[in-house]
């Protein structure tokens, strides 16, 4: 453990989530630095939330590639030190969670070594189970090579909140905060290819995000699919092993089922977003159509995009999604604002 011997900071702002964190960080001075622990394993893949049963104490855990180079704790004393980003206060910050960036710098006492020296994204939660639930689904996100934020640590509390520490990543963007209105309705349909590609890749690894609106669904300078926000996502991967194993037809059915239901949530988000960016400003000629064209438009340029991406994916679970999507289209006729869409499976 590496102790901090002191801490600075420099707010000239009254920010009372900010200061929150300030008071927090600073209580830790004298106290010791943890290694981050991997909590992966305490991930629920039964499509439950992750509630890791660790008996954490208050205290600052910093990823092992800082504080602990080479596997073992520090033995010298640490100085830490953050200044706030304002330039970066945009974007992720507009969530309810009131997310705000930092420069945070961690050095040997005697300024001989810098360990940290990072621009970090500090999310505020309410309670440590949560946080320490996303905190597994970022690690595990990176263990199975889908591009997410990397975790940089976490400071626990006696109280709350307690703050998720990640890196903040430069060029994000997510499909909220696209120019929807200087695009014409082809082309706003065209932007559905990133909510249906971020639902593909997520969901050939038998992950489902929870809560994949347009404000969720990041992508990188170049369209390459980013990750953001896991904080309700759920895993799908004991559901999927217990569809395998079984040779019931009733029984396979009850869990493509279960997997049915995650699905649908994600496109639930996804037809709402569809509703408040595209439906929102509807060219004049097709209002008088929406129920027809709103049909056009899941079935079209949602669900036909999505099975074609599933079928080609090469993954192993090719199967069991596609028994789930058919389920959850003869399932969700309120898609098509009451129309059936049986026919359309």
């Amino acid at each position: 453990m590496a102790e901090i011997s002191s801490y600075e900071s420099n707010l000239a702002i009254s920010d009372e989530t900010i200061l929150a964190f300030d008071d927090e960080l600073a209580r830790f001075t004298g106290d010791s630095v943890i290694k981050l622990p991997e909590i992966t394993s305490s991930i629920n893949h039964d499509g439950q939330e992750c509630t890791p049963g660790l008996d954490l104490m208050p205290g600052l855990y910093l990823a092992d590639q800082y504080e602990f180079t080479n596997g073992d704790p520090l033995k010298e004393p640490i100085r830490l030190s953050f200044n706030v980003q304002p330039s970066h206060r945009l974007g992720r910050e507009v969530s309810h969670n009131k997310v705000f960036f930092i420069n945070l710098v961690s050095k040997t006492q005697n300024g001989s070594k810098v360990f940290i020296d990072e621009q970090v994204a500090v999310k505020p939660v309410q309670r440590a189970v949560p946080l320490l639930g996303e905190l597994a689904m970022f690690q595990y996100l990176k263990e199975v090579n889908i591009p997410t934020f990397q975790p940089l640590g976490v400071l626990l509390t006696k109280n709350n909140p307690h703050y998720l520490l990640t890196r903040f990543q430069q060029k994000i963007d997510t499909m909220d905060t696209l120019d929807w209105k200087e695009m014409d309705y082809e082309e706003k349909l065209f932007q559905l290819r990133y909510a249906i590609d971020t639902a593909v890749l997520l969901h050939t690894k038998l992950l489902f995000h929870g809560d994949l609106e347009f404000k969720n669904v990041g992508f990188n300078e170049i369209g390459e699919i980013f990750v953001v926000d896991p904080e309700v996502m759920r895993s799908g991967l004991s559901v999927a092993q217990s569809y395998y194993e079984s040779t019931d037809d009733s029984i396979k059915h009850r869990h493509a089922s279960k997997i049915s239901k995650k699905m649908s949530a994600d496109f639930t988000d996804i037809c709402h977003s569809i509703d408040n960016f595209i439906f929102a400003d509807m060219p004049e000629n097709l209002k008088l159509k929406q129920d027809q064209a709103k049909f056009k438009v899941y079935k079209h340029y949602l669900f036909n995009p999505y099975r074609e991406k599933i079928a080609s994916s090469g993954s192993a679970h090719i199967g069991l999604l596609l028994e789930a999507f058919n389920i959850m289209i003869h399932s969700k006729k309120e898609l098509a604002q009451g129309k059936n869409l049986d026919h359309f499976a």
